[in-house]
């Protein structure tokens, strides 16, 4: 008996498959673009306007099509931060202080806020969009904080300026600044704030062409983040001039070819101690002419400068030629990782 049912239920099964597969209601349509009848466009009278019944994706003639010469594929910039994790500290460039800290403005947006709760500070007004906080009046002031991304992407510069409101406001910008510091030091940093992804504003530096860096920041902090990307990107630093920005350097130790084993057995001294044999201002008058020119000049030229858009990093080799946009972009993407 259940022999006999068992039977008829997959005779139903069978039969209803066949059913199916020979109907309408789930035919498959897949091919049927292969018989489908070309239809004539749809025609517009000639006083109304067609321009939205264009083509949503028009194919290029070949004739449209420009004749490229043949490229390097250039490599992408980095976005690493090098060995700058978790730094927080408070720079000056001689005329006011702010702190950088070795995270995004996303990141470090809620925090700022925290720490205002945690000071009791009441916030009065917030610009998500230029990354502005103002306080409420407290002790005869307020504080306006403005959250900005460095020199790089992954960094961020807070500014703190105090606007006194009554005479017995005492300075307290640099406390604060200070305060906050030591807050951003000891918390721990889980992740971005959604509201904040697009706060900051562009870097204020940027690789262009592969051949130098541009910056809104002053000279005096270009300068002095180059000195000290220098130390922290460990270069060879010959020798240097802060006052016209201006340094000699060699590549980064742990980015030098090692020699062979021949050359190691018969090399006379430790290759990554050798020093230039011309110093600086020698090498900068053979470049301007005013001295015979010199052999054998190693190392490159980093030069920090300003023009009526802002200031600018360029390289060159020790004759002061152009460098090669491979080598260039390897020197540049290197200091540029160390900016703060």
């Amino acid at each position: 008996m259940f022999k006999l049912a068992l039977s008829l239920v997959m005779c139903s099964a069978l039969v209803g498959c066949s059913f199916f597969s020979g109907s309408d209601i789930f035919r498959n349509s897949q091919d049927d673009y292969q018989v489908a009848q070309t239809i004539e466009p749809l025609e517009v009278p000639s006083d109304l306007n067609n321009q939205t019944l264009g083509q949503l994706y028009p194919v290029a003639s070949r004739d449209s099509i420009l004749e490229t010469k043949p490229f390097s594929v250039p490599k992408p910039e980095g976005i690493v931060a090098g060995n700058l994790s978790n730094v927080v500290a408070i720079k000056t460039d001689g005329q006011r202080q702010w702190l950088v800290v070795t995270e995004r403005p996303s990141e470090i947006w809620p925090q700022v806020i925290q720490f205002l709760i945690q000071k009791s500070i009441p916030v009065d007004a917030t610009n998500l969009t230029e990354g502005q906080i103002r306080t409420a009046i407290v002790n005869g002031a307020y504080y306006q904080i403005s959250v900005e991304t460095g020199l790089r992407p992954q960094s961020t510069d807070i500014f703190i300026s105090q606007v006194k409101v009554e005479e017995v406001a005492t300075d307290t910008e640099m406390a604060l600044l200070e305060s906050l510091r030591v807050h951003l030091d000891k918390v721990q940093i889980s992740g971005d704030s959604l509201l904040a992804q697009t706060i900051g504003g562009e870097p204020k530096a940027k690789i262009v062409n592969d051949q130098l860096i541009r910056s809104r920041a002053s000279i005096d902090r270009l300068i002095g983040s180059v000195d000290e990307s220098i130390r922290l990107g460990n270069f060879r630093l010959y020798d240097k001039d802060l006052s016209r920005g201006i340094f000699y350097v060699d590549m980064p130790l742990d980015a030098q070819q090692k020699p062979g084993w021949f050359k190691r057995w018969f090399s006379l001294g430790d290759q990554q101690s050798a020093q230039s044999p011309h110093r600086l201002d020698q090498v900068l008058l053979a470049i301007e002419g005013d001295v015979e020119k010199l052999k054998k000049v190693p190392g490159y030229l980093l030069f920090v400068s300003s023009d009526q858009d802002g200031q600018e990093i360029r390289i060159t080799d020790g004759y002061g030629r152009r460098l090669t946009p491979e080598r260039s972009r390897e020197m540049l993407n290197r200091l540029y990782q160390y900016l703060l």
